[in-house]
């Protein structure tokens, strides 16, 4: 309450807006507590702060007494996004291509600890600092002599100025990935790293990811297999998309917590089988579905890696597997984005 109670003293609130609002609120709802008008007031001003254009940033850190908005790399094609945190950057003529992107923005500045820097086809060096143009093409090459690989590791930090004279950083760690093209839930287009074995993943690239990511340890203890035949997005002659990816394993193998979280729901339908759902907090959930069995109940709080069921081939299902899905704010996303590159190295596709 007390970071909004700053906020809402930098705004200049018109002239009998916190009486009107008051008003409206108990406007009808004699019993409404008085938890649930402050509440109200709250969300007025919120209100107020989008409507004068300002945002709580996303990434970094910002000047004390400024409200900046939020901003980051994203993909150098218009019809790409973002998952978990990561961006893809393509290779195209000897580098990974992206944008600098976010509102209110004013300068940029782009420092590689590793390889050379470019916008528009010129040489920037190391690092570079400009005016914020957000049709401007950067791109990242290795060292002279050497291939894509050799930024493995690299980090690249993005800092902004913001017309508000607010200020942040965000630092991205890449890997040399071969990329995999896809489209999700929402018919965008989606690049993330591709699993050994899948020949679809033939993009070469980075992926750069930045600190928000959230990674997920591997579900199913003595399985690293991912099916190739029901891949995240597939869709069997048009007739369904698949919101996550089968783990196939042996009958009562454990499958165990992703993360910590709260069970939510347990039940069986036709589809999923048996299974069961985790809230992890901030908007993600995971779902475990064809189990043999559950062993933790609604209800339930669990840590990561902690046994949850058994795998097995319940409801819709040719074979013993587990259907692992990932979602954020309840959008399914392609769950091979939030295992770290360690755990996407000892995986296959297949």
């Amino acid at each position: 309450m007390y970071e909004y109670q700053k906020l809402i003293e930098r705004i200049h609130v018109p002239e009998g807006l916190n009486q009107r609002v008051l008003a409206k609120a108990r406007e009808g709802r004699p019993r409404r507590s008085g938890r649930a008008l402050v509440r109200g007031a709250v969300c007025a001003a919120c209100a107020l702060v989008m409507v004068l254009g300002t945002a709580v940033p996303r990434r970094g850190g910002k000047t004390p007494g400024a409200v900046t908005c939020e901003f980051g790399l994203a993909a150098s094609a218009a019809d790409t996004e973002e998952v978990n945190g990561g961006v893809a950057l393509r290779w195209v003529d000897g580098g990974g291509r992206f944008r600098v992107t976010g509102a209110g923005l004013e300068t940029v500045s782009l420092a590689a600890d590793r390889g050379t820097l470019c916008r528009d086809g010129q040489v920037l060096g190391g690092s570079v600092t400009e005016a914020f143009d957000p049709g401007a093409i950067y791109s990242l090459s290795p060292p002279e002599g050497e291939d894509m690989d050799s930024l493995e590791g690299a980090a690249l930090t993005l800092s902004a100025v913001f017309s508000d004279g607010g200020s942040g950083a965000e630092t991205y760690r890449l890997t040399a990935e071969n990329l995999r093209s896809f489209q999700n839930e929402n018919g965008a287009t989606v690049l993330v790293p591709a699993l050994s074995g899948d020949d679809r993943g033939d993009i070469p690239g980075l992926y750069a990811v930045g600190t928000e990511s959230r990674w997920l340890c591997w579900p199913v203890a003595g399985s690293a297999t991912v099916s190739l035949s029901h891949p995240f997005g597939f869709s069997p002659e048009g007739t369904s998309f698949h919101t996550g990816i089968d783990i196939p394993g042996e009958q009562g193998l454990t499958i165990t917590a992703a993360a910590g979280g709260t069970v939510t729901k347990t039940g069986f339908d036709a589809q999923r089988g048996n299974y069961l759902i985790l809230d992890h907090g901030g908007g993600l959930t995971t779902l475990y579905g064809q189990c043999r069995e559950l062993l933790a109940a609604e209800g339930d709080s669990v840590e990561a890696g902690q046994a949850i069921a058994l795998l097995g081939s319940t409801g819709m299902s040719t074979g013993p597997h587990l259907h692992f899905e990932v979602r954020e704010e309840g959008e399914a996303q392609n769950p091979v984005a939030y295992f770290s590159s360690g755990i996407r190295d000892t995986l296959r596709a297949e």
